[in-house]
């Protein structure tokens, strides 16, 4: 307690409360939000005792004083504190308190200096009691200074300045620090308190005689957004810029209501009182201001103090409201309410001395006043706003609107002006539609339902309109009829309410309500309800145990409800061979016979089908055979148990909102009617259709196939008869479902579970044909009258299946209308399919009758010999008498001439032709409609009219010998496009053609007379006469000028020229010369456009012909250069260069610096072409000046050179590319990539573009450029280009960019997902895959045309792992190339196990290639094998080598050779490498070696020289194919004693453990297969370098080896090189029906069988070099040769084999085996390998071998030639 004690006056002042604990509570905003939230209340803490300061206990004792002091109180923080959403800011974390902190730490409480002190105590305000301190002083002068400002650092926040301006990274972080200290001073003034003399002072208590205190508190001042450098909508992302005023305003409040300065001064002997009283942890500082003997404290808005408001802007405002005004005054808080003449004015910003509030609408006009009550006081303002009614609302055309909006509403009313405001109801605005000044129309916004105002905003500052009305929305559910209905739906359901539209949605609970028709009104609304039951799918997705993925169902077993539907799906790979599935019910699970009592689908590759249970039971299914060989089947079981009553609410939906009301509807059995029995199941629509069942009533309804069954009857509620009508249309031939519907309960369940039981199909209907009876000549058209019918349908008369062919536009479902054909005398019924569907004839009226009498007959047919107007008569029996009714045409060659009938009799017609015949034979047709059809002809001739060849005349009979005299020839019948003219053997050019005139340009030839030959539709015209005539030819003897360019005039002189300038034209290198005067012996023409260079002329005059032209003048188009820009460029090239001057085209060429400048546009008179890139490019110093040369195609060696004006490639103008990151990016685009270089940035435009596809610019500067590709067409390895404005592009050494699909990209595989395991991945023709990864295990990898690419990059790790590869139709699976080997690591793995199922040819674990590209290229190794420099000891940790281990590696393992007996297999050695000596000749193992290795030369007697070398290979390589272990069948196998017995006759004792010890295996590895469709297809490219082949082959099973080359035929180009080959199970390397292979510098260990195996003895010409075999051993699992294998196997001596070493084999180094002839699939007896010459054996090494180095067996007689 603090202890005051006084002469006069005792007062006690109370200081700052702190608040001890803060908690989430204490926020209008959630805490957890906030991350981290326990750092925000922590900073919140932390702010308020720092910006307090500690106060002292004091008390105060005074002889006369009146002391009055009022402490400031400080109150929590909360969000509400604040208009705008503390969340907004980013980061949200920590803002408040950071804040806060920053305050505390700029702000401090007062001190106060003292001159002379007895003594002093202070306590700190944190404390959680009281202490008590005195202090007493006799003469003491105090001075207290307020506030002091401390300078502002990022750091003194915990979150980043920067993150309050997101996205504007460009902000200056110490502007915005800056900006706010500026605040702080601006609005802080500190205080000052002096003291003139103090008397005493105890601890306890403090007296003073007489005391006139004063003090002065802060100063605020008005923030506005001046007061900072940044943007306050930036710290609130999104926020509307007419709200920064109360983000200003608040700050303000929340400063003023947290900081509290000290200020005290003291005029004559006076002494001021401060009194803090400090109960538990809470402390104050004061602020007073004191005159004499009275104190008067000036404090934080929390205290009631005075306000005033002192005017309002502006003064006047709409009636109606919506007005923005501002209220000036002071003390204002954030307590405030606001009225204008008793109406709220909504507040939206305020500060302590501005408020800005809109104005709501008022009931009446005049002056008001405006009140402001804040901190419980009412502030007026008298008479100082008008409400005035300039504009209101009279009418709205609609009160009442749905929810989904789109309703038009008209709004009447006065003044609102021809400009468009708005109109809100409630707080959303309405689309407005027209708007004038006494009505709007507007479409009305989707809201809930519920009442809202309905308010007109005029446009400016008008506000609003008076006379807003209230309006509804309405939607809601009042009732529901039936309540029940069928479980099979279909039943119409009626719901009362309001608000309905036909968009609402309904649904029953889950279930579907469809159909949907709501009143005019939208009180009413009728569904239909769909069926309740579930849906059970099922798919062929499930796992088979042996054939995997796709041969199961996922579930086998449905279990369901009566209703419930199933839905069966499936799919399978087309290439696999005939693997489809069917599904058919059948008696039971094992049951496979179809028994007709559900459904039977055909087996297809993909397909789905649906079939609804509607009677318990157990049904099964069989899927018919899955795969050709008949071993798969799919079984389906569905139980069905008894149906069970479903109940679901009734909910309307309209635009995502939901209707009131809740109704329930229930799916009741005892309401669902059933069907038993529908009969029959197949007719026509004359057919009766019985319908038996329960539940039926008089208003049932029946479809088939959706099309109405008209109700013929109902008996007893239990049968139904109805009838299809042929206006439905019917499809016919297919089973149609039958549905039953009873009105007021819904579908009927059909319980018979066929499906075409339940169905009906309908059949083609004939009930009448006209005419029956017709022509035998055919033609006769006849109406067949039914129903079911289609212009596709098949119409067949008689048994002698007469054709009658159908009019399609004159056919419909009910009529069909054909033409016969010809027949002899028959009779019989028409039938009618369609499709495959047979057409019933109904009664006996199919009677179809070919019939003499019914066949007119022409007897005779005469025409008139004037064949420009030919008329025909025809003389006969039965024509009739109706000249309408009869057609005749006369036909030639498709050419149909039709000839109008002008009388007709019954034995005689007579008609003329519309126009004259073709040449030759025409065939005559009559057709009598009606009953009779086409007549015949009693005599043959009679049927045909010839038509003419004469020629009646030909002009001119005379023209020049230079051709282009224009020949008419009039005659008859010729054909237009069959014609052609000859004129003295030489072509005359059709130029027209009609029946009566030819017009054609007749060619050069020497004078003197010649025939004119026509000949026409395969005629002979008669032979007329011409003339080429020297009197008849025009000449030109000169031209002038001699050269000359567009536009240009020239004169040609000559002869026979005429003197009508449209009579002559005239050609100047094929370009008209336009003729502008002219006499008989000169002419004056134009030139037109065209390219420079020598050109011929040619003129020819209409009256002659075409112009002799004198061989010795000559005329050349001026091809000239006079100016281009720009004259300088970058070395990167691509610079458009605008070339002027004469002679140009699209033929010309241009050269700049002799490199091409590639053509874009030409005229005559200007050019553009793009430059090309400059190799001379050094830095940016570099300059290459040259000329431009221009020439074009037709005159290479003509060129024009620019006049004094060459072409400089500038390095100051070149901007370079120096690199790409990423290099590579997806085909989709979107990768965002980075281009480095320099000279990127300047005025002109800046673009990026990849093979075409632009790369859109996000970011540049000088020497960068961040872009996003975009998508591209295909993959493609190209340049990333880069131009800058009109300098050109960059260079582009570094610009190497790779559009190609990364396995990773999910948007590789269509935005989904990755592959699988288990998954069928096909890479597709035009698509390229880079491996960045390591895939999933795939089933099977198939590239159908597409690229597989494994990443390039150094530090790539990737593998492929499958079951099958498979490269078909020109595909590619490249992994480095010969140019470029691997760098990085690669793994192909194969998976798959003995019993896996195997592909056709290629088997199972097999990369097979059929059709494409393999490429495999590890990192190089120059020496795969070597041999020891010197003998390694028993023991020896390194070894020294003879060739250096280049590229050999520590971690890599190698093979050590054996060198000692014949037994000594077990003495090879694998060793891994621990470290490679500098010179590479020296390596160290992990491991000791267990046996001696030689490293020694023999001298012999006669001085030669043998190595005795134990051979080193190296076994690891960077890219690895590699078969897995099934570690199932993994076991240790102990050494055998007895070992391996090399005797050509010992016997085994060790079946296992013959070499030491060993590891079980499956011995079923991997294998690459290279076998195209056909030997020396081409098909196939294979080429193998540098990988490791390990854990490969297959045992037990032929053709299934390491490397195989199958039946290929010659591979010449085509290897495998310096590979290691090891732990194999059947072989090496196969060479099988393949020449010309080269095998070179592998290594191969631990091989089963023979190594490098020739097979068949029909391979020749294969280079087998430089191979190591080490280690092959005996297998008992192949043929009988690989029982006693050799490394090198050879079947036909033609082949090369050299430099190869042998080592430590179980049997032989090299085996010559030749058979009579070749065996096996390349059996011939035309070859006999043994008697071919010798290809070549030399310099081959065999050592260490359990039998023999080589062995020949057994018969070899080397022939060459016949010797």
């Amino acid at each position: 307690m603090t202890t005051v004690c006084t002469s006069d006056v005792a007062h006690i002042s109370p200081g700052i409360e702190i608040t001890t604990t803060t908690t989430a509570s204490d926020f209008a905003f959630d805490i957890g939000d906030l991350v981290p939230a326990a750092d925000i209340l922590s900073e919140i803490e932390d702010f308020q005792s720092a910006s307090t300061t500690s106060a002292s206990t004091t008390s105060v004792s005074t002889t006369s004083a009146s002391t009055t002091s009022t402490g400031i109180e400080l109150t929590t923080t909360t969000a509400s504190d604040f208009a705008f959403d503390i969340g907004d800011l980013v980061p949200a974390a920590d803002i408040l308190s950071e804040i806060e902190d920053f305050q505390s730490a700029s702000t401090t409480s007062a001190s106060t200096t003292s001159a002379s002190t007895t003594s002093a105590s202070t306590t700190s305000a944190s404390t959680t009691s009281a202490s008590t301190t005195s202090a007493s002083t006799t003469s003491a002068s105090t001075t207290s200074t307020g506030i002091e400002l401390t300078t502002t650092t990022a750091s003194d926040f915990a979150f980043d300045i920067g993150d309050l301006v997101p996205a504007a990274a460009s902000v200056n972080k110490r502007s915005i620090l800056s900006e706010i200290e500026d605040f702080q001073s601006a609005s802080t003034t500190s205080a000052s308190t002096t003291s003139a003399s103090t008397t005493s002072a105890s601890t306890t208590s403090a007296s003073t005689t007489s005391a006139s205190t004063t003090s002065t508190g802060i100063e605020l001042t008005t923030i506005t957004e001046t007061d900072f450098g940044f943007e306050i909508e930036d710290l609130v992302p999104g926020a509307a810029s007419d709200n920064e005023g109360s983000i200003l305003s608040e700050i303000e409040h929340f400063l003023s209501a947290s900081t509290t300065s000290v200020s005290t001064a003291s005029t004559s002997a006076s002494t001021t009182s401060v009194s803090t009283e400090s109960t538990s942890a809470s402390t104050t500082s004061v602020s007073t201001e004191s005159t004499s003997a009275s104190t008067t404290s000036t404090v934080s808005d929390d205290v009631n103090v005075a306000g005033q408001v002192e005017s309002i802007t502006p003064t006047n405002g709409s009636l109606g409201g919506c007005n923005k005004v501002e209220i000036s005054g002071s003390e204002f808080n954030s307590t405030l309410q606001v009225k204008i003449g008793g109406n709220p004015c909504s507040v939206t910003n305020y500060t302590h001395s501005r408020i800005t509030c809109t104005t709501s609408a008022a009931s009446s006009t005049g002056t008001v006043d405006v009140e402001v009550t804040t901190s419980g006081s009412t502030l007026v303002l008298s008479n100082a706003y008008t409400y005035e009614n300039s504009s209101a609302i009279t009418n709205l055309s609609l009160d009442k609107f749905t929810v989904n909006g789109g309703t038009n509403v008209t709004i009447t009313g006065t003044g609102f002006s021809n400009t468009s405001g708005q109109v809100f109801i409630g707080d959303e605005e309405a689309n407005i539609l027209v708007w004038n000044d006494t009505s709007i129309e507007i479409s009305t916004p989707s809201i809930a339902a519920g009442s809202y105002k309905l308010k007109v905003v005029l446009n400016g500052s008008v506000g609003c309109a008076a006379g807003s009305r209230n309006v509804t929305y309405e939607f809601s559910v009042s009732s529901i009829t039936p309540d029940k209905g069928s479980l099979a739906g279909g039943t119409t359901v009626t719901l009362t309410g309001s608000g309905f539209t036909n968009d609402s949605l309904v649904k029953l609970g889950d279930v579907t309500c469809d159909d949907v028709t709501v009143t005019d009104s939208g009180t009413s609304l009728t569904c239909v309800t769909k069926p309740p039951g579930k849906v059970h799918v099922v798919t062929n997705a499930g796992l088979h145990p042996k054939f995997g993925k796709g041969y199961s169902w996922n579930s086998s077993t449905v279990e369901m409800e009566v209703g419930g539907l199933l839905s069966v799906r499936w799919s399978i790979s087309s290439l696999i061979d005939d693997a489809k599935i069917g599904l058919y019910s059948t008696d039971s699970a094992s049951n496979k016979t179809y028994n007709d009592n559900g459904f039977n689908i055909a087996r297809v590759s993909k397909g789905k089908h649906q079939y609804r249970f509607n009677q318990e039971g157990k049904f099964y299914f069989i899927s018919n055979c899955v795969d050709k060989a008949c071993q798969i089947f799919l079984g389906l079981t569905v139980e069905v148990n008894s149906a069970i009553n479903k109940v679901g609410t009734a909910f309307v939906t309209l635009a995502n909102r939901t209707a009131s009301g809740s109704f329930d509807f229930t799916f009741d059995i005892d309401e669902t009617p059933m069907v038993t029995r529908i009969s029959p199941n197949t007719g026509t629509t004359a057919t009766i259709i019985t319908i038996n069942g329960t539940g039926f009533s008089t208003s049932t309804t029946v479809k088939v196939g959706g099309k109405s069954c008209d109700v013929i009857g109902i008996t007893t509620n239990a049968t139904i008869t109805c009838q299809i009508s042929a206006s439905e249309e019917l499809a016919v031939g297919i089973y149609h479902p039958v549905v039953v519907n009873v009105d007021g309960k819904g579908d009927a369940l059909l319980q018979m579970q066929s499906q075409k039981k339940r169905s009906f199909a309908l059949t083609p209907l004939i009930t009448r044909i006209s005419p029956n009876m017709g022509s035998l000549a055919g033609g006769t058209k006849i109406t067949i009258q039914g129903s079911g019918f289609t212009n596709k349908s098949n119409v067949i008369i008689a048994k002698q299946q007469v054709p009658c062919d159908v009019i399609d536009d004159e056919s419909t479902y009910t009529s069909l209308v054909c033409i016969t054909r010809a027949s002899t005398a028959a009779s019989g019924n028409i039938s009618v399919t369609v499709g495959s569907t047979a057409a019933e004839c109904f009664g006996n009226d199919c009677f179809f009758e070919f019939a003499t009498n019914a066949t007119p007959v022409v007897a005779e047919q005469t025409t008139d010999n004037d064949f420009s107007a030919l008329t025909i008569t025809l003389t006969g029996i039965k024509f009739g008498t109706n000249a309408s009714a009869i057609n005749i045409t006369l036909s030639s060659g498709g050419i149909i001439t039709s000839c109008n009938v002008t009388s007709a009799a019954d034995t005689q017609i007579q008609c003329d032709l519309v126009s004259r015949l073709p040449v030759g034979e025409n065939t005559v047709s009559v057709s009598i409609s009606g009953a009779k059809g086409l007549a015949s002809f009693s005599i043959k001739s009679h049927q045909s009219v010839d038509s003419p060849a004469y020629i009646s005349a030909s002009t001119p009979t005379l023209g020049s010998t230079a051709g282009g005299t224009t020949l008419s020839i009039t005659g008859n019948g010729f054909v237009k496009d069959d014609v052609t003219v000859q004129v003295g053997g030489v072509p005359c050019v059709i130029t027209n053609v009609t029946l009566s005139k030819i017009t054609c340009t007749t060619g050069a030839r020497v004078a003197g007379p010649v025939s004119v030959e026509v000949v026409s539709n395969g005629v002979m015209y008669p032979i007329v006469s011409y003339e080429y005539s020297n009197a008849a030819t025009p000449t030109i003897a000169n031209v002038s000028p001699a050269t000359g360019a567009e536009g240009d005039s020239i004169t040609l002189t000559g002869t026979k020229l005429g003197n009508v300038t449209s009579d002559l034209t005239v050609t100047v290198g094929g370009i008209d010369c336009n003729v502008t005067s002219v006499s008989n012996t000169s002419l004056e023409c134009t030139l037109g456009a065209r390219e420079g260079g020598p050109v011929s002329i040619e003129v020819t005059a209409a009256s002659f012909g075409r112009a002799t032209v004198n061989l010795s003048i000559s005329f050349r188009y001026i091809l000239a250069v006079d100016d281009f820009s720009p004259k300088t460029g970058s070395y990167g090239g691509s610079q458009l260069v605008t070339i002027d001057g004469a002679g140009f085209s699209d033929h010309t060429i241009v050269h700049i610096c002799d490199l091409p400048c590639t053509l874009e546009n030409s005229s005559s008179t200007q050019i553009t072409c793009r430059t090309s890139a400059n190799p001379n490019y050094v830095d940016s110093s570099s300059s290459t000046t040259c000329e431009v040369k221009v020439t074009n195609e037709a005159q290479i060696e003509d060129f024009a050179i620019t006049a004094g004006s060459n072409y400089t490639y500038s390095g100051a103008q070149t901007p370079t590319i120096t690199g790409v990151t990423p290099e590579r990016g997806g085909t989709g685009g979107g990768t965002e990539i980075t281009i480095n270089g320099s000279g990127f940035t300047l005025d002109s435009d800046l673009t990026v573009t990849i093979d075409g596809s632009d790369c859109v610019i996000s970011t540049s500067s000088d020497t960068s450029i961040e872009c996003q590709t975009a998508s591209h067409k295909g993959s493609i390895k190209t340049k990333v280009t880069v131009r800058v404005g009109n300098l050109g592009i960059a260079t582009q050494d570094g610009a190497d960019f790779f559009y190609i699909d990364r396995w990773s990209s999910v948007f590789t595989w269509g935005g989904d997902s990755l592959p699988t395991d288990e998954d069928f991945v096909i890479i597709k023709m035009g698509q390229t895959v880079l491996l960045d990864t390591h895939t999933a295990i795939l089933k099977m990898l198939l590239i159908d045309g597409g690229e597989l690419i494994f990443d390039e990059a150094e530090d790539a790790n990737v593998s492929l792992r499958a079951e099958n590869i498979l490269i078909v139709n020109n595909g590619r699976l490249q992994v480095g190339t010969e140019a470029e080997p691997y760098k990085g690591k690669a793994e192909i793995v194969m998976y798959g196990q003995l019993r896996s199922k195997e592909l056709p040819i290629y088997g199972e674990k097999t990369l097979g290639l059929r059709s494409g590209t393999l490429d495999l290229h590890g990192r190089h190794i120059p020496n795969p094998w070597t041999v020891l420099a010197a003998t390694a000891d028993v023991g020896a940790t390194q070894i020294t080598l003879k060739l250096p281990a280049i590229n050999w590696q520590a971690g890599d393992e190698v093979v050590i050779a054996s060198t000692g007996t014949r037994h000594s297999q077990k003495e090879n050695e694998k060793r891994k490498i621990s470290a490679i000596s500098s010179d590479l000749l020296t390596i160290t193992f992990d491991s000791a070696l267990e046996y001696k290795h030689l490293g020694v030369t023999e001298v012999l007697d006669d001085r030669t020289e043998v190595e005795l070398r134990a051979e080193v290979g190296l076994l690891s390589r960077n890219v690895v194919f590699r078969g897995t272990n099934d570690v199932a069948w993994n076991d240790e196998i102990e050494a055998c004693e007895a070992g391996f017995q090399t005797g050509q006759f010992a016997t085994q004792t060790c079946f296992q453990g013959r070499f030491g010890e060993e590891a079980g295996s499956d011995q079923f590895g991997g294998s690459i297969m290279i076998h195209s469709s056909e030997p020396n297809s081409g098909e196939v490219e294979a080429r193998i370098e540098n990988i490791e082949v390990t854990y490969v082959g297959q045992a037990f099973r032929l053709g299934r080896y390491p490397i195989h080359f199958h039946l290929m035929g010659d591979v010449s180009g085509m290897y495998v090189k310096r590979c290691a080959i090891h732990n194999t199970f059947n072989r090496a390397v196969t060479i099988h029906g393949t020449h010309h292979l080269l095998v070179d510098s592998n290594v191969v260990y631990n091989v089963m069988g023979g190594a490098f195996f020739i097979e068949d003895g029909i391979e020749t010409g294969n280079v087998i070099q430089h191979n190591l075999a080490v280690f092959v051993r005996q297998s008992t699992s192949l043929l009988i040769d690989d029982i006693t294998p050799a490394a090198y196997w050879v079947s036909n001596p033609n082949n090369t084999l050299r430099h190869n070493h042998a080592a430590g084999g179980t049997h032989f180094g090299f085996w010559y085996r030749m058979h009579e002839h070749p065996d096996g699939p390349s059996y011939t007896p035309t070859v006999c390998q043994q008697k071919v010459e010798l290809g070549e054996f030399r310099n081959n090494t065999v050592h260490s071998q359990g039998w023999f180095g080589l062995w020949i067996f057994q018969t070899y007689f080397p022939m060459k030639g016949s010797r």
